[in-house]
């Protein structure tokens, strides 16, 4: 009843709300002041450390960059390298860039792998990743592997020519096209794809076109 009799009155009252949006203002002060405190002491704390982190990663990094850019410039080295000598020593053209592009994207992920090294960074997760990836997509397309692989061996040893007259299995032709996968012959008006690696790894005879 006290209590009641109390909060009636209308000076207390307004003691009371007037207290308490005092003591609001000053608490919102308060935090305000101590977060503008808290983000200045991170600044300076990061400026202090700045001279350390430059001197501590600085030279690893320079390093890791200048390492990315020699093998960046080794690997169009080495693709002009083996374009030229594939043109000088008149191997087909597609077998010349698959080998060239093979090169280089291999160049490039050493220089990815040896400059992450030597940032701290621990890659042998990564190799094993690239390896357990590399052997699962060779598993997928094995057997298109075998036919690039056989038909890059094909057209640098050449151990038939267009126009030759080959027969492997039961199946014989002129031979009118040799590329990555294939080889085409031609055959009384049939045309006939025979995967590379047929004529790679099965004996063939080989003879000179027969005149009709």
């Amino acid at each position: 009843v006290n209590s009641s009799r109390l909060l009636k009155q209308p000076g207390l009252a307004t003691m009371v709300s007037g207290g308490l949006g005092s003591m609001w203002e000053s608490f919102m002060l308060a935090g305000a002041g101590s977060s503008g405190g808290g983000s200045s002491s991170i600044l300076d704390s990061l400026i202090k450390q700045a001279p350390g982190l430059i001197t501590q990663w600085g030279p690893k990094i320079a390093l890791a960059l200048t390492l990315l850019f020699v093998f960046w410039l080794a690997s169009r080295i080495v693709r002009k390298m083996i374009l030229a000598a594939g043109e000088k020593g008149e191997i087909d053209y597609h077998v010349v860039r698959l080998m060239a592009m093979a090169a280089r994207v291999g160049l490039l992920i050493a220089g990815i792998i040896t400059s992450l090294g030597t940032l701290g960074v621990d890659v042998s997760a990564l190799v094993a990743g690239l390896g357990l990836t590399g052997f699962a997509l060779g598993f997928a397309v094995k057997d298109t592997i075998s036919n690039i692989l056989a038909g890059v061996l094909l057209l640098v040893y050449r151990p038939f020519a267009l126009k030759d007259y080959v027969e492997v299995k039961g199946m014989k032709g002129l031979v009118k096209a040799i590329d990555l996968r294939y080889t085409t012959l031609k055959h009384e008006g049939q045309t006939i794809l025979l995967p590379n690696s047929l004529l790679f790894t099965n004996p063939i005879t080989i003879g000179k076109a027969q005149s009709k």
